[in-house]
């Protein structure tokens, strides 16, 4: 076998590599999609929580769930989902400005995804407790569209490792 086909062939091969370490540019696209709306849906539950006072409804809404019966458990359950939720934010907040939805892997995104799911999960029970079912039901499908979205990251992630030939040299 001729040595110069050998390397042209490695050559090509690494071009691939190179090539392949970014995701297409409709992944790209879907993926500012993603962080954009996961964003904005926490930037602005976030604003709310914290440039206002807890709302009326809120106390009125678990008035006959156990959170009422101990003191200061109310406001620490708002302002702790509230704090959550700005994490959040500024983790999708991050992962956009770090470009890193044009990156192979999507770190950031997916620890903010995971955290929503951890948030969507506490805002669920909290609909449940006040058997709020309609608005719980809701929550269970942003849970779901989220786990979704998480496992479309895992499965591109996978046919990535498979598609594209390690260079072990």
């Amino acid at each position: 076998m001729d040595m110069r086909s050998v390397k042209g062939s490695q050559a090509r091969r690494d071009h691939t590599l190179d090539f392949a370490d970014k995701p297409s540019v409709l992944t790209a696209l879907r993926l500012i999609a993603v962080q954009l709306f996961y964003g904005m849906t926490f930037f602005s539950s976030a604003w709310m929580s914290f440039t206002q006072e807890m709302p009326s409804w809120f106390n009125e809404q678990f008035s006959n769930t156990v959170l009422a019966s101990m003191p200061g458990a109310l406001n620490t359950v708002y302002y702790f989902v509230a704090t959550l939720e700005t994490i959040a934010m500024i983790g999708f907040l991050t992962s956009f400005l770090m470009l890193e939805s044009f990156d192979k892997k999507q770190n950031i995104l997916k620890a903010s995804l995971t955290l929503s799911l951890f948030i969507f999960l506490v805002m669920a029970y909290g609909f449940h407790l006040t058997r709020q079912h309609d608005v719980f039901e809701s929550n269970f499908l942003y849970f779901i569209g989220t786990i979704i979205v998480l496992r479309s990251l895992e499965k591109q992630e996978r046919v990535e490792m498979l598609i594209v030939p390690r260079n072990d040299s």
